[in-house]
């Protein structure tokens, strides 16, 4: 049997762990962006996930009421967060995970004053939408090229985590690819909230040896391993636990 070391010993195991605690696998065709729920490979955000999520986890006495209009400006946000620099728009596309942002009322409610929107359920974990794509390939919006990472980790069509793995025959994975690899900075998309956490393993048990922050500031960035490995990578994980972590580490 041939092997495919990087995959068949890091790349799949690391997808189906995530499988068997109730996360949902696409296998990614680089050439194909529709495979991966896109009309280009410039797209970041799946928006049709989105869309749903943000109808389902948004309700008024238990019915939606975000109609098109609410959600594609909810959206919009999301790709359109503030800030000049970097670390600025980092920062300001957590800040509306973690808080949300605002729709315009109705009418008959609260005298139509603005409602909040969220983006993740972390009062219900179970109501969000878990996804991991692998060979997940973006277009640079510079044109200079594409990246491919191993695995990208979704919450509700929103991408939260990048994994890099590497055959356990490399005796230095890291120095073999290094951290710049899927650099924030370029990741391409016309969407501003960059893939915010990268993760790599080097063999079949899928440990993470390096994460970066969901925003690149120093008020964000404390020590993740222990807390993703745990919630990610183990499946013991209670399914109330697998949002958790961003308020734990983020608020």
């Amino acid at each position: 049997m041939n092997i495919q070391w990087e995959y068949d010993l890091a790349e799949r195991p690391f997808c189906r762990q995530l499988e068997r605690i109730g996360w949902q696998w696409i296998e990614g065709d680089p050439d194909l962006p529709e495979s991966t729920e896109r009309a280009s490979s410039r797209e970041v955000l799946l928006k049709g996930r989105l869309a749903a999520a943000l109808r389902k986890i948004n309700l008024r006495d238990g019915q939606p009421w975000l109609d098109d209009e609410r959600i594609a400006r909810a959206i919009r946000d999301l790709e359109q967060a503030a800030g000049h620099r970097l670390m600025e728009v980092n920062q300001s596309a957590t800040e509306l995970l973690l808080k949300g942002t605002v729709a315009d009322g109705l009418t008959d409610w609260e005298q139509g004053r603005p409602q909040p929107v969220r983006f993740i359920d972390f009062e219900n974990p179970a109501n969000n939408d878990f996804l991991v794509i692998n060979q997940f390939k973006v277009e640079l919006t510079s044109g200079r090229g594409h990246v491919i990472p191993d695995a990208v980790l979704f919450i509700n069509g929103i991408p939260v985590v990048v994994a890099e793995f590497k055959s356990p025959g490399i005796r230095n994975p890291i120095q073999k690819r290094s951290i710049s690899f899927f650099d924030i900075r370029t990741s391409g998309a016309n969407c501003s909230p960059r893939f915010i956490q990268r993760t790599r393993a080097s063999n079949g048990s899928s440990t993470p040896t390096n994460c970066s922050s969901p925003a690149t500031s120093l008020r964000h960035a404390r020590q993740p391993l222990g807390l993703r490995r745990r919630h990610i990578w183990s499946g013991q994980t209670p399914v109330r636990h697998r949002c958790q972590w961003w308020r734990k580490n983020l608020a």
